[in-house]
């Protein structure tokens, strides 16, 4: 952690004073190892541009790139030069008199979130549209080692956020395009793998296989064999603490954030409960039992960072709402039972924020003021997000295992809540199928800028609605452009 910035000692007057001493030295023409340093960052910097949409593929660094190149006397007609300059115009959108600059695209992440939305639709891998997002998704996985293997001793696996960013796939998309490639598998039940062939080496899984031709089976094939690669890379990728970051490992030495030039002041990249949830949930997907090891200590992890109030923390999606709901779906999903304390006071949380309406909203602000967590203009996505976590502390019970009593657990598989909020969702989808949503409820940066994701209002509720179907048994009929549920009686909620 930081030290005490009110002692003796700070961080930060540390760091500015070592800026200010190099200036005056530099004034002075005393620059030693100058040439060398900026030769390093230089081959650093170029060699990055290969396999990326531009350095990181993303703005900042695309953008200080070209300023960093004309500093160092590039061209403009200069290949380095050029290729940033492209993948800067890739990254404006034009319409009519305006132009707008995304800071990334998404097209991993958005694939994985349509992949689970439509497998709980009931399509699998021999329906035309998972399969090409299948087969897409497996072109997309990492092959070679980046920049985290400084750090980790593992072989390159898992997936990064967009187009092409190979020296940096994350933790967050790698987790999510597993619990997408697992469901999809579960969905192609004649084709599944069992999970105990996991553990067992590729050449007697695939033997398994060889006996399956069909195009899905040798998907299912690619899929699995993708999915080890990146399991296994993920587990290397945990922390000490027994959480997970996004694209590095143990990188939470706090102090860094003090130095003057810290981007948005997140120079490190600590273990989050979003992250280490979402994980969680993958890994169970794919065959972890709770008695293991790393599945212990994440859960530790999550028990540690529950906030007072039953929430936690969301890193990368607009918040308490955001995490809460992570992390009560990789709980579940790694066996903690429904009526345990931390899932009870998560769900509780949840249940307190309903708003009239039946939805959810939090806004932004609650990163910079945590007492307005909860709360906020209702949104489809946050909506989805908080069903989502609700359902799954009711998920041992669709699947036969008893309550412990009825006053331990905060509501029955058919809380009132939950048919509220499945309502505010019918009631507020538009015509064609979407929902609006103005809200940004994505996180980039904590307390500096956000997200809005133009498919979060459509698939995360799709794939909240396909979640309370496949658990209720009820399903939802169109009459006159308004939706009923159907279960049995045809009566709406």
């Amino acid at each position: 952690g930081l030290a005490d910035e009110t002692g003796w000692f700070s961080w930060e007057r540390f760091f500015r004073r070592t800026d200010r001493l190099v200036k005056w030295l530099d004034e002075r023409q005393w620059r030693p190892l100058r040439r060398r340093a900026l030769a390093a960052a230089e081959e650093w910097m170029t060699t990055r541009f290969a396999h990326s949409d531009g350095l990181g593929a993303i703005f900042p660094p695309i953008i200080w790139s070209v300023i960093a190149l004309k500093c160092l006397g590039y061209d403009d007609t200069s290949a380095e030069l050029r290729y940033n300059l492209d993948q800067l115009r890739a990254l404006t959108i034009e319409e009519h008199d305006t132009a707008r600059l995304q800071p990334c695209t998404s097209p991993v992440w958005d694939t994985t979130l349509a992949l689970r939305a439509l497998a709980g639709c009931g399509l699998a891998l021999d329906d035309e549209p998972i399969a090409a997002a299948v087969d897409w998704l497996l072109d997309k996985e990492v092959t070679r080692p980046g920049d985290w293997s400084q750090n980790v001793a593992a072989a390159p696996g898992g997936w990064y956020f967009e187009h092409h960013n190979e020296f940096y796939p994350d933790v967050d998309d790698t987790a999510m395009a597993l619990i997408a490639l697992g469901e999809v598998r579960g969905q192609s039940s004649k084709f599944q793998v069992p999970s105990s062939k996991l553990t067992q080496p590729d050449s007697t899984r695939n033997l398994e296989l060889g006996t399956l031709n069909s195009p899905a089976a040798s998907r299912i094939r690619g899929l699995t064999a993708g999915a080890e690669r990146a399991r296994r890379w993920m587990l290397a990728m945990q922390n000490r603490d027994g959480g997970w970051g996004a694209f590095d490992k143990d990188n939470d030495s706090q102090f860094l954030c003090r130095v003057p030039f810290a981007d948005h002041n997140a120079m490190i990249d600590p273990s989050t409960p979003d992250l280490t949830a979402r994980v969680l949930e993958a890994l169970a997907l794919w065959g972890a039992r709770p008695a293991e090891p790393h599945i212990q200590r994440a859960v530790a992890y999550l028990r540690q960072t529950q906030e007072r109030d039953g929430s936690w923390f969301g890193r990368w999606g607009v918040n308490y709402i955001y995490g809460t709901w992570q992390v009560l779906v990789g709980l579940t999903a790694t066996g903690v039972a429904i009526d345990d304390p931390a899932v009870k006071r998560g769900a509780n949380w949840l249940l307190s924020c309903q708003q009239a309406c039946g939805g959810w909203g939090e806004s932004a602000d609650s990163y910079e003021h945590p007492e307005l967590r909860g709360q906020g203009p209702c949104t489809p996505s946050q909506s989805a997000w908080a069903l989502l976590g609700l359902m799954a502390t009711q998920r041992n019970a669709t699947e036969g295992v008893p309550f412990s009593a009825a006053e331990s657990v905060p509501y029955s598989p058919a809380h009132p809540a939950i048919e509220r909020g499945i309502r505010y969702l019918l009631d507020t989808q538009n015509p064609d199928g979407s929902w609006d949503e103005a809200e940004f409820t994505g996180t980039g940066f904590p307390r500096v800028f956000y997200l809005r994701y133009h498919y979060y209002r459509i698939y995360f509720p799709l794939l909240a609605l396909t979640t309370y179907q496949n658990q209720s048994g009820k399903s939802f009929k169109v009459q006159s452009s308004k939706f009923k549920v159907d279960s049995g009686t045809r009566s709406e909620l």
